[in-house]
């Protein structure tokens, strides 16, 4: 499945030398391709002579930018929320640096809430793929700053940060909103949680660590 969320002609051009590998290389393989503009990735490949099912793009389309448009656009300044980066196909984003940790851990569960219901209705909708989604929450201080010498960024670095890293990787398999044991206090009894005993955090050790179901 290829995905490129421009689709334009200049994305397609710039792809052409990846699928000539991919058909060289998986020459039975079906390619799906998922994108804005169908036409112009097609038109530029009928010279490749290259296998292209095209997804249902009302479908598909329509779900993944549901969820760039609506979830991490809308709901991000609905609850507060600041995106700091995206790290591959991770997305570092925060809460409580306009407010205090209560209500920042609260609007980034809540958030992550939506993300999971987002990737509920993309599967629901498509029968090709299912999707899931890890979300690690950890609470606590962090430093915030610009670095940077040419081009500048506006990053956040810690402990804090690296422990809701961990969480996201060691969140089980199938996904969900895995979260610490500070969090949890602050959250208190706003949610159901299940407990995830003895969970290996690395630099750390084995800790108690929750889903929230």
């Amino acid at each position: 499945l290829l995905y490129n969320s421009g689709g334009g002609i200049g994305d397609a051009i710039q792809m052409l030398p990846l699928l000539n590998t991919l058909k060289n290389e998986l020459k039975n393989t079906k390619f799906y391709y998922l994108s804005a503009h169908e036409n112009h990735f097609n038109l530029s490949l009928k010279d490749l002579n290259c296998h292209i099912d095209t997804l249902n793009l009302d479908i598909k389309y329509f779900g993944f930018r549901w969820w760039h448009l609506l979830i991490l656009k809308e709901r991000i300044r609905k609850y507060n929320i600041e995106k700091i980066k995206t790290i591959g196909d991770s997305y570092f984003a925060v809460g409580g640096l306009h407010t205090d940790e209560s209500e920042g851990a609260l609007n980034i569960v809540e958030l992550a809430k939506e993300m999971i219901n987002a990737i509920q209705y993309i599967n629901k909708n498509t029968a090709e793929m299912e999707l899931h989604i890890r979300i690690g929450v950890h609470t606590g201080p962090a430093v915030a700053g610009v670095i940077g010498k040419n081009k500048f960024a506006y990053d956040l670095w810690g402990a804090t940060i690296n422990m809701a890293n961990r969480l996201e990787t060691t969140c089980p398999s199938g996904g969900g909103i895995h979260i610490s044991e500070a969090t949890k206090v602050i959250l208190k009894d706003k949610y159901k949680y299940q407990l995830c005993t003895n969970t290996e955090i690395k630099g750390i050790g084995k800790v108690n660590t929750y889903l929230i179901v």
